[in-house]
């Protein structure tokens, strides 16, 4: 992890109030935490040792493949679910599309966390921190059995 991604790990704080520009912070710095933060050159090299193509694959399924290939019995689009939710949070708070696509994909983010009913934010960070965690563990536990 390089200083600024550490530095902004050591200084979150989760948020407090319900605010566009809270959900805007917390959804980037987690992002920057647990997305950004994988080297995806490293990823890469991984994927060719193992015989894998890397070259049409972004920082998340190049991980998704690797784990795929490493745990051939494990469902790993669960375990790499919460990442891609927070990758799409981060991008509805960016700026980046329109209104109407901003609310299409929090609305895809309610429904891939069971969370239904109007947006709660608050609600929306507790959950995927959860399935964070929980996917970080279940991680840890395949490791430390096959190796």
């Amino acid at each position: 992890m390089d200083k600024e991604v550490l530095k902004i790990a050591l200084e979150f704080n989760p948020p407090v109030v319900d605010s566009e520009k809270e959900q805007r912070h917390v959804a980037d710095a987690l992002n920057k935490i647990y997305v950004e933060s994988f080297d995806n050159g490293a990823l890469g090299n991984v994927l060719e040792s193992m015989g894998e193509s890397h070259k049409k694959l972004g920082g998340l399924k190049r991980l998704q493949r690797i784990l795929g290939l490493t745990f051939p019995e494990t469902e790993v689009s669960s375990l790499m679910a919460p990442l891609f939710v927070l990758y799409d949070l981060r991008v509805a708070y960016s700026h980046l599309g329109s209104e109407k696509g901003k609310n299409r994909r929090i609305q895809s983010i309610q429904e891939r966390l069971s969370l239904v009913g109007q947006f709660d934010f608050i609600a929306v960070y507790k959950k995927i921190v959860q399935e964070l965690a929980d996917s970080y563990k279940t991680l840890d536990a395949l490791f430390k059995t096959n190796t």
